[in-house]
């Protein structure tokens, strides 16, 4: 690292003179005889230093009383301590420093090593440094930017190394940094430069390649390299994922706020979310697994009461497979004008049983749990989901739910067991089991709760 940054490290009281800023891999006591190595710091009496003659080279003095005086004209990189201490202790306290940078290299190596993803290397980043970044093209184009910060302070250059000439492809744009840091971040860009060029170009073609992915999974037609757009996005099929679907009853001319070059809606950020328009609805896929998606839904909010749209939020709970049934049922929430206040999955009570009958959605609204008792009941010929049902209606009660079902509570509690070994659900939790209740009277209802 470079000597003054390690002296800036380095939290003691000292003068410092540097004839030049060299870049500092050891430290060591002096010995005379011994060669210099210019990228070493000597810890040397000061007495010494005055009396003998030595190599130029960077010295850390121990200084006498009266404060000793040093030649303008010395060649050597000095840092004088004007003060009794231990010597030992001082080294250890420098080594200390050069072992802190040190690991945080050897990690970036092993995260090349082990062809981490993006946001490793950008977390990594920003923990040593403690300054936000982002990814760049060219251009100066914000490609990716997962800290999610606003303006950019300085840019350091990534390169690739093409027959005999380098190549700038991009830069690490970051929010703010101290000067003494900039040889580490550029010796940082320099490690990256070769292993994030893939990675940046899969990411710029992945961005314009996933709104077809998109609909490939309306049609229920994910294929392998929709997959491969994903992870080069860094997202995951579980990741918590929401669809946000707006009516757009006027022609785009009309939201012209909304939209840049023509039909790319202004709020698509590759971190966040993409959309696409089918049949005058924008439908946007969130991504919440950044916590800077509270900023999207509020900007999404804004646009919804500028222009007074009809709206519904959906989710997809953890599986993007699920998302041409979830957009079918937005649309269908659109179209018929209903209503909600908060999210769909407060509001089963009063909605699940007119979706249900009225628009033949219900598999909307069995949870894959239900679903699972369902499958192991006509395998098994039991009445599990039955079970469930009375006990949740009954309140827990064994022994009038026992009453409903004409058993035995042993009965009760077998099943109840059993139920517990197949599904995981918390039945203590009140949110829980009146979903569970709402979606098992609809199935009760329609013939499904036998």
């Amino acid at each position: 690292m470079q000597l003054d940054l390690l002296l800036h490290q380095w939290n003691q009281n000292k003068l410092v003179f540097l004839h030049n800023n060299t870049n500092i891999k050891s430290i060591r006591f002096y010995q005379k005889g011994v060669a210099i190595d210019s990228n070493t710091l000597y810890l040397l009496d000061s007495t010494k230093f005055l009396t003998e003659k030595h190599p130029a080279g960077n010295f850390l003095l121990y200084a006498t009383n009266p404060p000793i005086e040093l030649s303008k004209n010395t060649e050597d990189n000095i840092i004088i301590i004007e003060e009794n201490r231990n010597l030992l202790e001082d080294m250890n306290e420098l080594l200390s420093i050069l072992d802190r940078f040190q690991k945080y290299y050897d990690k970036l190596y092993l995260y090349i090593a082990q062809n981490a993803e993006l946001d490793d290397f950008i977390y990594l980043i920003y923990e040593f440094f403690e300054t936000k970044l982002c990814i760049l093209d060219k251009n100066k184009k914000l490609i990716y930017n997962i800290l999610d910060f606003k303006s950019v302070e300085k840019i350091f250059p990534l390169e690739i190394q093409k027959t005999n000439l380098k190549r700038i492809y991009g830069y690490l744009g970051f929010e703010n940094t101290n000067p003494l840091y900039d040889s580490e971040i550029e010796k940082t860009a320099k490690i990256l430069g070769p292993y994030l060029f893939n990675r940046t170009n899969a990411l710029i073609s992945s961005k314009d390649h996933f709104y077809q992915s998109l609909k490939n999974l309306f049609q229920d037609a994910f294929r392998e390299t929709d997959y491969e757009n994903l992870r080069n996005i860094t997202w995951d099929l579980e990741d918590d994922y929401e669809i946000y679907m707006m009516e757009l009853e006027n022609g785009l001319y009309y939201y012209k706020n909304m939209f840049i070059n023509g039909n790319r809606f202004a709020l698509d950020h590759p971190m966040y979310m993409y959309s696409i328009i089918e049949n005058n609805k924008l439908i946007c896929l969130i991504n919440h697994k950044n916590k800077s998606s509270d900023t999207l839904l509020q900007n999404l909010g804004d646009f919804v009461e500028e222009y007074k749209l009809k709206h519904v939020r959906v989710s997809l709970h953890r599986n993007l497979l699920q998302y041409s049934k979830t957009v079918s049922m937005a649309k269908m929430l659109l179209d018929h004008d209903i209503k909600l206040e908060g999210p769909l999955e407060k509001q089963l009570n009063p909605l699940v049983y007119e979706l249900a009958v009225r628009f033949a959605s219900l598999e909307y609204f069995i949870p894959r749990e239900l679903q699972m008792l369902k499958d192991h009941d006509e395998k098994n010929h039991s009445d599990l989901l039955k079970t469930l049902y009375f006990y949740l209606l009954e309140e827990r009660s064994l022994i009038k739910a026992s009453e409903r079902l004409n058993v035995h509570r042993n009965s009760i509690v077998y099943r109840t067991n059993k139920i517990n070994e197949i599904i995981d659900i918390d039945l203590d939790d009140t949110d829980t089991r009146s979903n569970l209740l709402s979606a098992l009277e609809i199935m009760y209802r329609c013939g499904l709760v036998e």
